[in-house]
C-alpha cells in the first residue's frame, strides 16, 4: 500500500514568469509580486506581500548531523551538489511542459485556484523531446541540444508543433515527481525516520537562518530537521508559494543511505544511493540518468 495519498499536482509558476499564455486573470498573490518587481520596490516591502513562514514540518537539527558530509567536486560537475562516498549517482531532470486542452488526459491545471479559469499542461520527459527531434537522450545531453527554436529566454517553445511549450523549471520538486521518488524511498526510510533538510542561504528569508549550516564547494545551506513523511505529504501537495518555500535543496536521512539535492536555479535533481536504490528509480515511471562525480552538472538555461 502506497504510505502517500494520490493527488493531483498543479504548478502556479511558469519559469521566468511566462503566466500570459490562454491565463485571463492570475491569483492576487502573483499580480502583486510581479507589480512590485516591475516598479523596483525595495524588497522590505515585496516582503510582506508574501509572508515567509518556516513550514511547521521542520525542527531544530544538531551540529553533528552534517559531519563527514564531503562535496568536493570541481566546478561545474556532479559532485559540487552530492557528496562522495555513496555506490551510485543518477540524475533527474525536471520535466519540460507542453500546453493542452483543460481537462486533457494527462493535463495539470496550472491555476486551478483562479476561478476564471487557467492555463493546463501535460509533463513531457526530456528523452522525449529528444526522440521528437530525432536525437538521443544520455547523460551529457543539454536542454538546449534538444529543445529546438525557442522564445522567451529559452523557455519557450516557437511552434505548437514542438513536443514542448513551456521549458524545465528550476529549483523545484514537480508534486507528481516527489510523490513517486518518496514512495520508492519509504522502501529505504521510513515515514517517521528523521531527515536532515536544508535551503540554500542566499534562497531564504530570516525564519530559515540557523547555526547548522553544511558549507559546499557551490553552495551552503541552512539545514533543519524532519520526519521524511511529513515532508513527503508536503512536496506532494499542489503547488503554490508556500509548498515552494518548504522545499528543500538538499535532503537526506539521519542513516545517511541517500541524498538528494535539488538544484537552486538549475533544472535538475541528483541523488546519491546504494546499487539497489539508484536502479530502483531508473526503472520507474520517473525520468532518470546514471551519473558520475566528475560528470558536468545542467545549469538551467543551458
Amino acid at each position: 500500500m502506497r504510505w502517500l495519498r494520490s493527488k493531483r499536482p498543479r504548478i502556479v509558476r511558469i519559469h521566468h514568469d511566462v503566466y500570459t499564455s490562454g491565463a485571463k486573470r492570475l491569483p492576487l498573490g502573483l499580480r502583486l509580486q510581479m507589480m512590485l518587481a516591475r516598479r523596483r520596490v525595495p524588497s522590505e516591502l515585496a516582503e510582506l506581500v508574501q509572508v515567509r513562514v518556516l513550514p511547521s514540518i521542520y525542527t531544530r537539527a544538531d551540529a553533528g548531523e552534517i559531519d563527514g558530509i564531503v562535496m568536493d567536486g570541481d566546478g561545474g560537475a556532479v559532485g559540487q551538489f552530492v557528496p562522495t562516498g555513496f555506490e551510485t549517482y543518477a540524475w533527474l531532470p525536471n520535466p519540460a511542459w507542453k500546453w493542452a486542452a483543460p481537462g486533457a488526459d494527462g493535463a495539470i491545471d496550472n491555476f486551478a485556484d483562479d476561478r476564471e479559469g487557467g492555463l493546463w499542461a501535460r509533463p513531457v520527459k526530456w528523452i522525449d523531446v529528444a526522440k521528437a527531434s530525432g536525437l538521443d537522450m544520455h547523460k551529457e545531453t543539454r536542454w538546449s541540444d534538444i529543445a529546438g527554436p525557442t522564445i522567451e529566454y529559452g523557455n519557450r517553445a516557437v511552434s505548437p508543433e514542438q513536443a514542448w511549450t513551456w521549458g524545465p523549471r528550476e529549483g523545484t520538486l514537480e508534486p507528481f515527481v516527489a510523490e513517486s521518488l518518496f514512495n520508492l524511498l519509504s522502501r529505504w526510510t521510513q515515514p517517521g525516520d528523521r531527515c536532515l533538510s536544508g535551503k540554500w542561504e542566499g534562497a531564504v528569508g530570516r525564519e530559515w537562518r540557523t547555526d547548522v549550516k553544511l558549507a559546499t564547494p557551490h553552495w551552503d545551506y541552512f539545514i533543519w530537521a524532519c520526519k521524511f513523511g511529513d515532508l513527503g505529504e508536503w512536496l506532494a501537495r499542489p503547488d503554490s508559494f508556500e509548498r515552494s518555500e518548504g522545499v528543500p535543496h538538499v535532503l537526506w536521512p539521519a542513516s545517511r543511505e541517500w541524498f538528494l539535492a535539488n538544484l537552486y536555479s538549475y533544472h535538475s535533481n541528483y541523488l546519491a544511493g546504494s546499487r539497489e536504490l539508484i536502479e530502483a528509480v531508473m526503472n520507474s515511471s520517473l525520468e532518470a540518468y546514471e551519473v558520475e562525480l566528475p560528470d558536468r552538472s545542467r545549469p538551467a538555461g543551458d
